[in-house]
């Protein structure tokens, strides 16, 4: 530690100035392994620890590899387990609208048959929109001119929703 003013000042001649200076140095690198120059004076302290530290750093990185497999498989499992259940609803919805229609309830039957056909058609138009501007915005961030839009709405875009009157009229479908 060192020496406080009060303490210089006493064992200093009169008219005699005193500095003390301290410096200390501080160096930060931003990468999973230290410099080649901070581990060759590693391994003069200690021998083989560079070995010892690359080891480390390769079942950190196998780790962590296994994880992100793990992850977009369970991705790839949920996408496909929600396909087969909206198919599987759909085709439900539809068998239940084909019954009502032969059982004399056109218009019931025809509108439970509907919503599948509306709902999956709506969800195709909204993720064919997503992904042509996803599309967009990856070539234009690897052109380097990635600009926001700001009459873009910012969030999941949506559909227009028909008022009832546009079903007035009716549709037979049995």
């Amino acid at each position: 530690m060192p020496p406080r003013d009060k303490d210089l000042r006493r064992h200093q001649a009169p008219g005699q100035v005193t500095a003390h200076f301290e410096a200390s140095y501080h160096q930060q690198y931003i990468s999973p392994l230290p410099p080649a120059e901070e581990l060759a004076k590693l391994e003069t302290l200690h021998p083989g620890i560079t070995a010892k530290i690359l080891a480390r750093w390769e079942k950190q990185s196998d780790h962590r590899m296994a994880l992100e497999h793990l992850a977009v498989k369970g991705e790839n499992f949920r996408a496909n387990a929600g396909v087969f259940c909206a198919t599987l609803i759909s085709i439900c919805f539809l068998a239940g609208g084909v019954w009502l229609g032969l059982h004399g309830q056109a218009i019931p039957g025809a509108t439970i048959a509907g919503v599948p056909l509306v709902g999956g058609v709506g969800i195709f138009l909204n993720e064919s929109q997503k992904r042509r501007e996803e599309r967009r915005q990856k070539a234009e961030l690897m052109a380097g001119e990635l600009v926001q839009n700001p009459s873009a709405p910012l969030g999941p875009s949506t559909l227009p929703v028909p008022s009832p009157a546009a079903f007035r009229g009716g549709c037979r479908l049995f």
